[in-house]
């Protein structure tokens, strides 16, 4: 009665192949379709971003604000303020303990007196020469951080930059 296994497990056992048709329509047809829908909805949110009301405020705002620069030198820290006609000359301490020691407490009474004249300003610009300490310029940012600098950046030291016109 017994009769052996039957034709219907024989079939099952044979190794079907892999149908990568799915998987390739996926990447050809699909990620493309996605990507073109990403780039058209950034371009609809830029054309919103564009049309507010307050990126016209913005930038005015930038326009009316003072450019600070402070270069770090190696005979002096020069302070100077756009649309002012003076720029600050602090002077390195010589010691013979310390060979250039740049005087921070003044750099610090400095930059407290440019922020309660400015007191919206809150970008600067770090122009450190080729010579300075690394120490030195995180010293720079410190101080300039603690009287309320947020956005500092760093420039390429020019000897135009600082020269009286």
């Amino acid at each position: 009665m017994i009769n052996g296994p039957s034709s219907r497990r024989k079939l099952s056992r044979e190794e079907t192949d892999l149908n990568l048709i799915p998987i390739m329509n996926l990447f050809i047809v699909i990620v493309p379709m996605l990507i073109t829908m990403w780039v058209s909805v950034q371009m609809a949110m830029l054309a919103i971003d564009i049309s507010s009301g307050t990126a016209t405020s913005a930038s005015s705002q930038k326009i009316r604000m003072k450019k600070i620069e402070v270069g770090l030198f190696k005979n002096d820290i020069q302070v100077k303020v756009q649309g002012d006609n003076i720029i600050s000359h602090i002077a390195v301490i010589d010691s013979s303990v310390v060979p250039r020691k740049y005087d921070m407490f003044a750099l610090d009474n400095k930059l407290s007196e440019i922020h309660k004249r400015y007191p919206k300003q809150k970008d600067i610009t770090l122009v450190p020469a080729p010579d300075v300490k690394y120490n030195t310029l995180l010293k720079a940012i410190d101080i300039s951080k603690f009287n309320g600098f947020e956005n500092i950046e760093y420039s390429i030291s020019s000897i135009k930059t600082f020269v009286k016109k």
